[in-house]
């Protein structure tokens, strides 16, 4: 890649630069000035060059093979640097993730698989026991497999320690399971597609049979142990308004499904 007139950088050059190194536009004109940005755009490997990213460590290996630990760590910080990631923790509401839920019609972005509604997972639980096991601080040896695989999250397309923006825009549905899997990666990275959503009118998440059922069962949280009780009902209310607000249609079951449930 040929180095540019000081001052002056492609977009396209500038936009690869963002993307390798992992920064937002700030975040790069503070890591790197004008007379730098080329040299650091030509040393640093694209993410997705494997092929590359390998080679830069067998550079490394060799290096070190012939005892030359420091030019195996500029052959590392040239061509494959360490560029720290903040994790950035957010909080939402309930109402906010049923709003981003039904937009995205209860669908896991990542893989086009349905997903349910929190209360409706932690309501089963509820009712059905040991059976369907849930614990509170999200222990795998006591925790149903379904608060990962159909447990629905919000997550940011592009990461916010990225550059993402945090805001509707830049927020998907996806599965507990693949929200921890994307971490602070990028789809290009992984290599993940983004699924279109689904229709709320299709496929509510199960919101409706929540709101029904708890509606018909008045009595079925009486007995239940904190916080179960509370994250249902905080659900419950939710989904109730966020039903009403998109004015969501009942689900309409095929035969096929309805005999099924039969």
């Amino acid at each position: 890649m040929a180095i540019p007139p000081p001052g002056r950088f492609d977009a396209q050059r500038l936009r690869e630069a963002r993307v390798a190194l992992g920064l937002s536009q700030v975040q790069l004109a503070q890591r790197v000035g004008e007379d730098t940005l080329s040299a650091a755009i030509d040393r640093t490997p694209k993410r997705g060059s494997k092929r590359r990213k390998a080679g830069v460590l067998a550079d490394v290996c060799a290096a070190l093979a012939v005892g030359d630990s420091n030019k195996a760590k500029t052959i590392l910080q040239e061509g494959y640097p360490f560029v720290p990631v903040e994790k950035i923790a957010r909080r939402y509401s309930e109402r906010q993730l049923m709003k981003l839920f039904i937009r995205d019609g209860f669908i896991d972005r990542y893989t086009g698989n349905r997903l349910v509604n929190p209360g409706v997972l932690r309501l089963l639980h509820v009712v059905l026991e040991d059976a369907f096991p849930a614990d509170p601080n999200w222990k795998v040896s006591g925790t149903h497999p379904a608060f990962w695989e159909l447990f629905p999250t919000v997550d940011h397309l592009v990461p916010v320690s990225r550059g993402g923006p945090d805001d509707e825009s830049n927020w998907v549905t996806a599965s507990m399971l693949r929200n921890q899997a994307k971490n602070q990666w990028t789809l290009d990275e992984l290599g993940w597609e983004l699924h279109p959503p689904g229709a709320s009118a299709e496929w509510d998440g199960l919101s409706r049979w929540l709101v029904d059922y708890l509606a018909a069962n008045p009595t079925a949280l009486a007995d239940a142990a904190e916080p179960h009780r509370g994250y249902v009902r905080r659900w419950f209310v939710a989904t109730k308004a966020a039903l009403e607000e998109a004015d969501v249609e009942p689900v309409e079951r095929n035969s096929t499904e309805a005999s099924a449930a039969e």
